[in-house]
């Protein structure tokens, strides 16, 4: 039985070769779009939403305040070390 050599098959590239195929592929669109996805998503977004969306992130943002400082009291802990340690969870 053989065993078989991968890196017999890897011919060596230059520096300038594997610059040129980083560049092409940081310039095609799909490198973009598998990285960032709300990029394909925000062309679908219905910008009539955005208003409940902000109003949604208030919401929630006025929400977590009572509830570190509430769970800083019972931990006996400061309040303002707990809410510094939520926000950095976030």
């Amino acid at each position: 039985m053989e065993l078989y050599d991968f890196d017999a098959d890897r011919r060596r590239i230059t520096v300038k070769e594997w610059s040129k195929r980083k560049s092409q592929t940081v310039r095609s669109s799909k490198f973009w779009l598998q990285r960032f996805p709300l990029i394909s998503w925000l062309k679908s977004y219905s910008w009539t939403f955005a208003f409940y969306d902000v109003v949604a992130g208030v919401t929630v943002g006025l929400l977590v305040l009572p509830q570190c400082l509430a769970a800083a009291a019972v931990a006996g802990l400061p309040p303002q070390v707990y809410f510094h340690r939520s926000l950095l969870k976030l």
